[in-house]
């Protein structure tokens, strides 16, 4: 299986590296982002993440992180931590003691 960088990726770091690596008989190639092009152009590396890509973040030419694209969550639901706190509790309801027979058991 050989994942190709789009050309659209290519297009956008015409500059870096592209390193092809052979782990367990499959080819994966890496565009390689130094910092300083992540520093002047982070908004062709965020697309490039937003579309799938994976980029190898380098210092001084050598590999400094793996850059992946964050997976969504199959489900399609948004997460509920994002909407922690959004439509606060009526605490004003409950008396002191029963917050702390809530809390505290």
């Amino acid at each position: 299986m050989v994942k190709a960088p789009s050309p659209i990726l290519l297009a956008f770091f015409p500059t870096s590296r592209i390193d092809i690596s052979l782990p367990a008989n499959i080819i994966t190639i890496m565009v390689t982002v130094s910092i300083q092009e992540m520093r002047f152009d982070f908004a062709k590396i965020k697309s490039a993440l937003e579309r799938g890509e994976e980029l190898m973040l380098t210092y001084r030419n050598r590999p400094l992180a793996k850059l992946l694209p964050v997976a969504e969550k199959a489900s399609g639901q948004p997460d509920p931590a994002l909407s922690f706190g959004a439509q606060p509790e009526n605490l004003a309801v409950m008396s002191n003691a029963e917050m702390d027979r809530a809390i505290y058991g």
